[in-house]
């Protein structure tokens, strides 16, 4: 059965904003110095005083699912010391509220693209390799 599309502005990321960061304990007000690193068909907006980045979910039929998938990933890279970005400590992820999800996840050093050399992909890579992925866990995601 195709997905229906649902339009989900950026304007619509902003609005959701305030709502996520008060379903997560947080003061709404951090909207206000929110900074919007990416958006797509998701917004990741970066909250410099705290150190973390927010992932909302586009509203779809699909995203509860994918936002409790990308978590439980996060949680597994995190137990296997993967080298990603970290799910942000003291929050119960993914975030909810109504038909809007989101994770929360610490804020890394973002370097230019230009100062990424291969050794950094090389080693990510090495270390993704090692990794036991036979997990049940893992297996049973959708």
């Amino acid at each position: 059965m195709p997905i229906a599309r649902i339009s989900y502005t950026e304007e619509d990321a902003w609005r959701d904003l305030p709502i996520l960061l008060g379903a997560a304990g947080l003061n709404e007000s951090l909207k206000n110095e929110a900074e919007l690193l990416h958006y797509n068909q998701n917004g990741l907006f970066r909250i410099p005083s705290l150190g973390i980045v927010m992932r909302n979910v586009r509203p779809n039929p699909l995203a509860a699912r994918r936002a409790k998938r990308v978590a439980k990933l996060g949680e597994y890279f995190r137990q296997s010391s993967a080298p990603t970005v970290r799910l942000a400590d003291g929050f119960i992820q993914p975030i909810s509220v109504g038909d809007l999800w989101a994770t929360i996840w610490n804020e890394e050093e973002r370097r230019p693209k230009d100062q990424i050399k291969g050794r950094h992909m090389g080693s990510a890579l090495k270390a993704f390799h090692e990794i036991d992925i036979s997990v049940p866990e893992l297996a049973a995601l959708p």
